[in-house]
């Protein structure tokens, strides 16, 4: 067991702490990080491993909601696209041009989509990287050779950003944990201890070990995403319906020489929805994403080939005879935690957030929101809770916090690397940003035995493995295949050679043993050929 779990664990039953966030996602992150900005001591507990929910299966976009124009949610849009501004700045996102293509029978005839476009640079300030730009037919198959050039007329090239939502999250709780936060995965909340009608201890099971553990809070933040109703139902249920879950599935194929560079918009003319291709890793892209009503098991969620079949056949449409069924490398699936509203279907409900304050249980609720906005909703969802302790007069003294404190930093390689050359390579264009090699480096020249990499696979030196582990805490093979090298995603057999090397070196540093090793493989492989099922079957 990584060191900082251990204390962390053995540590509850002394420590009482300001506050207790359920839920190691995106919105979960925010809020500790934002709580440890103004030096209150905060705990995050999650039940799988961080952004194992819907932030980590997300279209991974930074972006304003250029489709939420149309239903008039301007003030959503000016919000996202301020906090787009403040992301590019601080955070692992990137700028990246999008390309929207008409054509002569679209809903939208390319002056309207040209107004809309002009809108949304005014409402972002004229902040964006580039203005949006107007290009005619020779101009847009110029950027994007393979699209469809029957009835095309123009297209609009605009700039959102483009991130890898968990390491979005793990960096937001790095953050959080430099400043003093405690961040606990595989922590399970079970149950609630009340004073009164106030819940103060917060019931959590090991689901690693099943030792059972209290933490004493003076509020509790819930930010359970999906499972936000499971959590309030455990202490009220006679509570209202919250939450309409939406599937989302996205598809994985590798990069052909031709494909545009842009990210390309799609509309489906049926549904008025939009859908994405999107150049994400290199070698690697994404298409996606449905948008359908989801009643199942909220932990068992994976793409179904109807779902495949809806995307595929709005790729086919603008790029013909560009992608075959057997090309595609992965799938993955994800509930949005959307707010219900009576009436409503799921392309219509809103986006927006909503924080409900459970008097008197000294409980927050926040649910909804979009990744983009994470920020807002944690100060927001953190305002509440301090609200509530506040009226108990519990309230510590604040620090005023840099809202605008870098995640990660640009800077080129410089002095001596212990890594190797691909290592170095894989880790700044696969990962992301340089800052993340050098902390592995350090590793490395600390000891240059890690320097060596793992299995046969020389893009992943042994001293990445340590760190996931040690410094994220990757309690399990799957946390860092999907969701820290995301080798689920971009390879086609999901990596598997590279799995049996890495959970060697996780045996290693976990302790586990021969049996507990081939158990990580075995339930690895499961959830990698659940991601293809729905590839094969037709």
């Amino acid at each position: 067991m990584p060191q900082e779990r251990s204390e962390i664990l053995t540590g509850l039953k002394t420590t009482t702490y300001d506050v207790i966030v359920i839920g190691g996602g995106i919105t979960g992150a925010g809020i500790a990080h934002e709580a440890a900005l103004q030096g209150l001591s905060v705990l995050l507990l999650e039940k799988k491993d961080f952004s194992w929910g819907t932030s980590s299966r997300s279209s991974k976009l930074v972006h304003g909601g250029l489709r939420y124009l149309e239903q008039m949610y301007f003030h959503l849009v000016f919000e996202a696209l301020h906090e787009r501004t403040t992301l590019f700045d601080i955070a692992p996102v990137d700028p990246l041009p999008f390309l929207f293509p008409t054509y002569k029978k679209d809903r939208v005839p390319f002056w309207f989509l040209e107004m809309g476009m002009f809108l949304y640079d005014a409402l972002a300030l004229f902040r964006a990287p580039k203005l949006h730009r107007f290009r005619w037919k020779k101009g847009t198959l110029g950027i994007a050779p393979r699209l469809n050039p029957n009835e095309l007329v123009s297209s609009s090239e605009y700039f959102d950003g483009r991130t890898d939502d968990s390491r979005l999250v793990l960096e937001t709780l790095r953050a959080a944990r430099n400043r003093g936060a405690h961040a606990l995965n595989y922590a399970k909340v079970s149950g609630f201890g009340k004073t009164g009608d106030e819940i103060r201890v917060v019931e959590i099971k090991d689901t690693l070990t099943g030792k059972e553990y209290e933490a004493h809070g003076r509020v509790i933040i819930n930010a359970a995403g999906p499972w936000l109703e499971e959590v309030i139902h455990s202490f009220d249920k006679a509570h209202p319906r919250v939450i309409r879950a939406s599937k989302g599935v996205h598809l994985f194929v590798a990069a052909k020489p031709g494909d545009s560079k842009d990210a390309v918009v799609i509309s489906d003319s049926r549904s008025k929805r939009i859908l994405f291709y999107v150049p994400w890793k290199p070698g690697v892209n994404l298409l996606g994403t449905t948008d359908t009503d989801y009643k199942g098991d909220y932990n068992a969620v994976y793409a179904d080939s109807s779902d495949v079949d809806y995307v595929l056949d709005n790729y086919e449409h603008y790029f013909p005879g560009s992608i075959d069924r057997s090309e595609i490398l992965s799938t993955n699936a994800g509930l949005r935690p959307l707010i219900f509203s009576e009436g409503k279907d799921e392309r219509t409900t809103s986006r927006e957030h909503r924080i409900i304050v459970h008097d008197p249980f000294n409980l927050v609720s926040i649910g909804g929101g979009k990744l983009t906005t994470y920020r807002v909703m944690a100060k927001q969802a953190l305002d509440a809770a301090l609200t509530v302790l506040k009226k108990r007069g519990t309230c510590p003294a604040l620090m005023p916090g840099d809202r605008k404190e870098k995640l990660v930093t640009r800077e080129e390689i410089h002095g001596t690397m212990a890594l190797s050359k691909p290592a170095t390579e894989f880790i700044v264009g696969h990962m992301g940003y340089t800052d993340i090699a050098l902390r592995v480096n350090d590793i490395a020249l600390r000891d240059r035995a890690l320097a060596k990499h793992v299995g046969t696979d020389v893009r992943i030196p042994r001293a990445l493995i340590r760190y996931f582990v040690e410094e994220e805490q990757a309690m399990r093979l799957d946390d860092i295949m999907d969701r820290r090298l995301r080798l689920s995603l971009t390879e086609a057999d999901g990596g598997m050679r590279t799995a049996r090397a890495i959970a060697a070196e996780m045996a290693k540093l976990l302790g586990w043993n021969a049996l507990r090793t081939a158990k990580e493989i075995r339930e690895y492989q499961t959830e990698a050929d659940m991601n293809r099922r729905s590839i094969r079957s037709k």
